[in-house]
């Protein structure tokens, strides 16, 4: 009855989730192939290639840097006085304009990405994946070859403990650049309730 309305939330539930995702694994939250294999479609303004699908290695933080670059704008190196992080993500304007055919990213590009404590590492064929509860154990990381297993199903990690390494020594080096912040495990939503937690305030100001 409150669909639509303020304070509504739908949800089709993770077990019809996880089917409108089949054949991948599990579904938005995670970072499971079910949940990140995202299709994106970009045209007009100055994006000049038409009619191109491409399988590249891309990510949601590419889209600010490709926003700024199509638009011109230059990002600050500091405010204040103080220095401002690089972007993790990298502008797909000279893909999107047919400036270069060159790949976005490399087979030995890593791109490392997490959420709600679910982690993902992507190099080439390669995965490395830390699944929190409740959909995993959160207490080791799994790793697949999504060239011959995109469901993810054989956890290779091991027979393959140098890939592990490697990439691991990734999801490190990505945590520090970017400030990654563990969870202490609360929940926002538990401790608020689910009502609050999807309700949107303004500020009196």
């Amino acid at each position: 009855a409150n669909m639509g309305r303020i304070g509504s939330f739908v949800s089709i539930g993770g077990a019809w989730a996880e089917v409108a995702d089949t054949p991948l694994s599990y579904f938005k939250t995670t970072t499971y192939e079910g949940g990140t294999q995202t299709p994106l479609i970009v045209a007009g303004g100055p994006v000049t290639r038409e009619g191109v699908v491409t399988d590249e290695l891309l990510h949601v933080a590419d889209i600010l840097p490709t926003m700024l670059d199509l638009a011109g704008v230059r990002r600050p190196t500091e405010i204040d006085g103080r220095p401002v992080p690089p972007l993790y993500g990298r502008s797909l304007a000279p893909m999107l304009t047919g400036q270069t055919l060159q790949p976005v990213r490399g087979g030995l590009d890593a791109l490392c990405f997490e959420m709600l404590e679910c982690r993902s590492v992507l190099c080439g064929d390669w995965k490395l994946l830390w699944m929190a509860p409740p959909y995993g154990q959160g207490d080791r990381w799994q790793l697949f070859n999504l060239a011959e297993d995109p469901r993810e199903l054989v956890d290779l990690a091991d027979r393959y403990p140098g890939k592990v390494a490697q990439l691991e020594g990734q999801w490190r080096a990505y945590a520090e650049y970017v400030g990654y912040i563990e969870s202490d495990g609360t929940s926002a939503a538990a401790e608020l309730g689910i009502d609050r937690f999807f309700e949107f305030r303004l500020a009196d100001d």
